[in-house]
């Protein structure tokens, strides 16, 4: 039974891929439906948390202006839909001997722990300068 389990996995996980199993692509379970739709509103609750914190670490702790805060997220949401599509795009194009997605995981994991020192550090340099160039600094 356990084996039967991973298979169906295996079949689910190369469905997601493109993989073809004969001529037609297996269908997802409705378990692993579930199962994506429960991670994707965890991960949405995940997201609320971290925007939420950060909105209050940027007016109560940095004491930006609720609009220095508001744009910042909105250049944010723009960057981050920007980076999904072409990473999305490229993650299907570019296949490496690790696999299509854990040098992709391997980059995000990089990039997300080089800039997240930054998010919540005072502007280096640039504390006395305008709003303008801080929100350029953070963005």
């Amino acid at each position: 039974q356990h084996y039967f389990i991973q298979s169906n996995l295996r079949r689910d996980m190369d469905s997601i891929s493109g993989a073809y199993n004969g001529l037609e692509r297996t269908p997802l379970s409705f378990v692993v439906q579930l199962g994506y739709s429960v991670g994707h509103i965890l991960n949405d609750l995940c997201a609320s948390c971290w925007f939420t914190y950060l909105i209050i670490y940027l007016t109560d702790v940095q004491k930006k202006s609720k609009d220095f805060a508001g744009v910042l997220m909105l250049i944010g949401q723009i960057g981050d839909g920007i980076a999904t599509t072409l990473v999305g795009v490229a993650i299907d194009k570019i296949n490496s001997r690790y696999g299509k997605r854990k040098t992709w995981h391997l980059i995000g994991t990089i990039c997300v722990a080089a800039s997240f020192a930054f998010v919540f550090n005072k502007c280096l340099g640039c504390e006395n300068k305008s709003e303008a160039v801080q929100q350029t600094y953070y963005g």
